[in-house]
């Protein structure tokens, strides 16, 4: 039980270990529909807590490490999403991406190095943003409506999988 010291109230949506954490103590981060973010630091025991913070108009969907960095990206069932630095407490709210009229920014996926979050956009689109500007970069068509995309394990291809049962890379 990796969040037995402070379990989520809700559906955990999202769970990942830090990249660049230590192997033997491994640090675990939880977020869910609570609209709590938690992190615990996996040592087989007690599992303790180590931080915990609650985005009252969150419902947390989609949560993700931002490469070995100390920062989270999570979005929600709206159309902004936020930008959690666990070492300097900061929240960045992006409150839209501009150029783009999303109703939700829900789901996401994040390049390995962090440097690239994939939004699933509407009308087959997958709009890509700066990991670190929080810019948008650009955008890719697929034929259909997009259901879900993910980073190759180097970073260098997206893919999608979309409504029309086609991968796209």
């Amino acid at each position: 039980d990796g969040n037995i010291s402070d379990p989520n109230n809700s559906v955990v949506n999202a769970v990942q270990f830090h990249p660049g954490s230590d192997e033997e103590s491994p640090l675990l981060m939880t977020a869910g529909m609570d609209k709590m973010l938690r992190f615990f630091r996996i040592d087989g025991e007690e599992n303790p807590k180590i931080h915990g913070i609650h985005f009252p108009k969150l419902p947390i969907t989609c949560a993700s490490f931002l490469g070995d960095s100390g920062s989270v990206v999570m979005s929600g069932r709206r159309p902004f999403f936020h930008v959690y630095d666990a070492i300097s407490g900061n929240i960045q709210k992006i409150s839209s991406i501009i150029g783009r009229k999303e109703r939700s920014l829900e789901k996401f996926t994040v390049s390995p190095s962090g440097d690239v979050i994939a939004f699933v956009g509407n009308d087959g689109y997958i709009i890509l943003v700066d990991g670190k500007t929080r810019q948008w970069i650009s955008d890719l068509k697929m034929n259909g409506s997009v259901r879900a995309i993910t980073f190759s394990e180097d970073g260098e291809y997206i893919m999608g999988s979309g409504s029309d049962g086609d991968v796209y890379k």
